[in-house]
């Protein structure tokens, strides 16, 4: 014997939607007090050892996947606007590896807040401060701008005080983008 049953989507709609207009008849009600507890986190809270023993074979293999040295810097590499050190450094790193995708690229912009270290020190640099130094899962994008685009978004970037670019240069003056050299 074969069953056959018919689904019927507007009794399934209205089901769904049952909630909804429940909920629309409630009362409204007003937060008349606010109370919000936190804890500070740091060196005074004491380690939790069975975390901490389950933690480690995933914490000495993730040291020992960061604690590779990926290059050198002979000078400290500091953040700081409208340029420095460590923006050089990325901008002109980003621009070396788009122009190893396509040729043509002739610069590139880096988002200024998006550079999450203030500082490395002079020495080894190791993948995992680069991890810390750009920690989010960002995708390199190769475009072409016209000259008209390109101007409002150096004003953008000189209203903010400037971000790291490297192939090109501007000055800023009174928040605006002046004497562009590419």
């Amino acid at each position: 014997m074969i069953f056959k049953h018919r689904f019927d989507w507007s009794k399934a709609f209205l089901f769904l939607l049952f909630p909804f207009f429940c909920l629309s008849c409630a009362t409204t009600k007003h937060v008349s007090e606010y109370y919000c507890s936190y804890t500070v986190i740091n060196r005074s809270i004491k380690a939790d050892s069975a975390v901490a023993m389950m933690l480690s074979p995933y914490r000495e293999s993730m040291d020992s996947l960061m604690n590779i040295t990926i290059g050198y810097t002979s000078i400290p590499l500091s953040k700081a606007q409208p340029e420095s050190t460590l923006g050089n450094f990325m901008a002109d790193a980003i621009r070396y590896r788009a122009i190893q995708m396509n040729t043509s690229v002739q610069a590139s912009i880096i988002n200024y807040g998006g550079i999450r270290l203030s500082y490395l020190q002079p020495g080894a640099i190791t993948r995992g401060q680069i991890f810390e130094l750009m920690p989010f899962d960002s995708k390199l994008a190769i475009m072409e701008i016209p000259g008209k685009i390109l101007q409002e978004f150096c004003d953008h970037m000189a209203q903010y005080g400037g971000w790291p670019i490297s192939g090109m240069t501007y000055q800023i003056k009174n928040k605006k983008a002046i004497n562009f050299i590419t």
